[in-house]
């Protein structure tokens, strides 16, 4: 297996994390994400972002495993 074949697996997590963490932190989160309304499902749109955001990262985590074999 080549190398880059075996890496892009990780970049794509360190992209993500770069993404989700511009996302939950300043400017990101409040730009977007910083929001009374509208409710989603019940709750706030800022809680709502915040959840969304935690479980497409389990999403992405899950599919990284299983894409790594659970391999380090």
């Amino acid at each position: 297996m080549s190398r880059t074949r075996r890496r892009w697996p990780h970049l794509a997590l360190a992209a993500w994390v770069v993404a989700t963490l511009g996302a939950l932190t300043w400017p990101g989160y409040d730009l977007l994400g910083n929001h009374v309304d509208p409710l989603v499902l019940g709750v706030p749109f800022s809680l709502a972002w915040i959840v969304g955001w935690a479980l497409a990262t389990f999403v992405v985590l899950s599919a990284y495993f299983v894409l790594t074999g659970g391999r380090r």
